[in-house]
């Protein structure tokens, strides 16, 4: 549930967002023709691009290139309040920004991964402050200031220790990626995200998504993903310690007696009995 909503607009766009939402809260943002700056003052999330799944905490952040994503919100305390920073890079509005400095990467068409988290706190967190003063004295924002702060938010990024990967990202951050089929079943098979929304990641409607996926596997997704899920269960109870609620968590389910009550059904025993029968 979002709380309260502040924002600035720059040509138009809403260009930089301050979010304060009660948790949990899922959200699934499209970013066609743009890519996207997070921000978690308060509060965690995991966000899944096609091909990854990325967990922030507080005070940590996310660079996104265009395309389809979800993401859920958290806060320790359930039903607590997060505050979240996004700032939104529209390539029309950067060329215009940097004029006839254009960056090298707004000119090129790489292909790569769809996220980057930023792990250097201090120095992002110091803008979002300066950001957040603004919020609270709306009447000291101008054009001018919202370029200068973008430009500024892009340097900043460039100093932190993922330079190099950042730079990566920024050199196709406009250019759409297709992520194939397998990738995005690969990336997703221990996670509790739904066939639709994975059917989305991999841009397809569910129905040619089932379609392409038993082409692919020459199974059916819930019977594959099962099968896939018991085989690494099977691996999880022989060799590790974890228990049975913490390896259902890993497998991708929420609840664990689902997760028993499947693992019965393909083994002829629970969860505990079949450790218990591989520990003698």
């Amino acid at each position: 549930m979002i709380l309260n909503h502040k924002h600035f607009e720059f040509q138009g766009k809403s260009l930089v967002e301050k979010l304060t939402v009660k948790s949990p809260l899922k959200q699934s943002p499209v970013f066609q023709n743009e890519a996207c700056f997070i921000y978690f003052k308060e509060g965690e999330a995991m966000i899944s691009s096609p091909t990854e799944n990325v967990f922030l905490e507080n005070g940590e952040s996310i660079l996104l290139k265009c395309g389809s994503y979800f993401a859920e919100i958290m806060n320790k305390v359930d039903g607590g309040v997060c505050e979240v920073f996004v700032i939104h890079l529209y390539p029309e509005i950067l060329k215009d920004i940097y004029e006839d400095e254009i960056p090298h990467f707004l000119d090129t068409n790489k292909q790569g991964h769809y996220a980057q988290k930023i792990i250097h706190k201090n120095v992002i967190q110091q803008f979002i402050q300066s950001l957040d003063f603004y919020f609270e004295n709306q009447q000291l924002v101008s054009t001018e200031l919202l370029r200068l702060k973008l430009k500024e938010l892009i340097l900043l990024l460039l100093e932190t220790n993922e330079k190099t990967a950042i730079l990566d990202l920024f050199a196709h951050l406009f250019t759409p990626r297709k992520a194939t089929l397998k990738e995005v079943v690969n990336a997703h098979l221990f996670t509790n995200i739904t066939l639709e929304q994975m059917a989305k990641l991999a841009g397809h409607s569910l129905s040619t998504f089932k379609r392409e996926f038993r082409i692919h596997y020459e199974n059916s997704p819930a019977n594959y993903i099962r099968e896939q899920r018991m085989k690494k269960a099977e691996q999880l109870l022989k060799a590790s310690d974890f228990s049975i609620s913490e390896i259902a968590y890993q497998l991708g389910y929420e609840d664990s007696s689902h997760f028993s009550r499947l693992f019965s059904n393909s083994y002829h025993l629970s969860p505990s009995e079949f450790r218990s029968n591989h520990r003698k």
